[in-house]
């Protein structure tokens, strides 16, 4: 049997900002998710991968980074972060490249396995980190 590795949007380590980001918490929030991924990686035997997309002025600062890393504590995770694709909307700023990797750093420093992705396929809307504001949903 082939082993499967998870990979997981978080793109928020707080319930409220989450929901606000991701509405699937309000049905699977951060506790939920939590205990789900402990069982797979204890059951699997592998890590996953945590994608995190990076949003100026709303999940960017070293408060969220902190929670991430709280958040993270008891999991074998590796923490994929994504720069905002704003896509057709310019609901959100796309983050400055020094501002990821600061936040990479702190994650770094706190002992957190963090990447960068960097973007590809912007030009023709197919690259990752586009999160829908759906026009029902403010941050």
């Amino acid at each position: 049997m082939p082993r499967v590795h998870l990979s997981v949007s978080l793109n928020a380590a707080d319930n409220d900002l989450r929901d606000q980001l991701m509405p699937v918490n309000r049905s699977n929030p951060l506790p939920v998710l939590k205990a789900a991924l402990q069982r797979y990686t204890i059951d699997s035997g592998t890590g996953i991968m945590v994608n995190y997309v990076i949003i100026p002025g709303v999940n960017d600062s070293r408060d969220c980074a902190n929670q991430l890393t709280d958040w993270l504590s008891s999991l074998k995770a590796r923490v994929n972060l994504i720069p905002l694709n704003p896509g057709e909307t310019a609901a959100f700023q796309v983050p400055e490249e020094n501002d990821i990797s600061l936040f990479r750093q702190h994650l770094i420093q706190r002992g957190v396995n963090a990447q960068e992705r960097h973007p590809r396929g912007r030009e023709v809307m197919a690259a990752c980190g586009q999160l829908s504001t759906g026009g029902a949903h403010s941050v």
